[in-house]
């Protein structure tokens, strides 16, 4: 994401958090989520008439993307609202989600922070049921919007592929500051801090099995 934010396609204030993601379920109450489906996603009535079921299925599968710290799906997302000038908007959605779950448990603690983007439709504050999450990340979006978002996501992911496959090819372009590499610590590989070597266990992911 730094590279995103170097060249301005994402705002360099996201630099500031340690996770962004696009969140696929509503928050009933802190530690209770209820996951949805791409039936769920916010996409108001009209611009789904002018979307085929496959284009709505793509547009899902590219924003709920979230196995990564910095995942494809709010990848997408930050560069979209970056683009469109509502980011400010999101940063401040962000604030009152930590403000409402601060008011459910005092004694929680907000230990990383995080950029969360809401996609479904279901109401984030039970006092407010007029707020629709989805409503506010995906506001003013068009059929067009979608499926640019869709378009976005292919390339982070294609990108994102290509780095991978480098780590793999040319691992020493990628040092830890223990000495080992990215490839290293991908296939679990650990340094004995008594002998300072690499152990010799690996875990069952390799090149034949990742079919790189």
């Amino acid at each position: 994401m730094i590279g995103l934010i170097k060249t301005g396609r994402i705002d360099s204030r996201l630099a500031d958090y340690d996770f962004i993601n696009a969140r696929n379920f509503r928050m009933k109450e802190l530690g209770q989520a209820l996951f949805t489906d791409e039936r769920a996603l916010y996409i108001p009535e009209n611009i789904r008439e002018q979307l085929s079921e496959e284009e709505i299925t793509l547009i899902y599968h590219t924003l709920q993307d979230n196995l990564t710290k910095h995942p494809v799906g709010a990848t997408t997302l930050a560069i979209m609202h970056t683009q469109n000038g509502t980011i400010d908007k999101v940063i401040d959605q962000q604030k009152r989600r930590e403000d409402r779950w601060n008011e459910q448990s005092s004694s929680y603690i907000f230990t990383e922070k995080v950029l969360s983007f809401g996609l479904h439709t279901s109401n984030f504050d039970d006092d407010r049921p007029e707020i629709l999450e989805g409503a506010e990340t995906f506001e003013g979006w068009t059929a067009q919007d979608y499926m640019l978002a869709t378009r976005i996501g292919a390339e982070l992911k294609e990108k994102q592929l290509e780095y991978f496959i480098d780590i793999f090819e040319h691992p020493d372009k990628y040092i830890e500051s223990d000495g080992r590499t990215l490839r290293d610590v991908i296939c679990g590989k650990t340094r004995d801090i008594r002998t300072n070597e690499l152990s010799t266990k690996e875990s069952p992911v390799d090149d034949e099995g990742m079919g790189l």
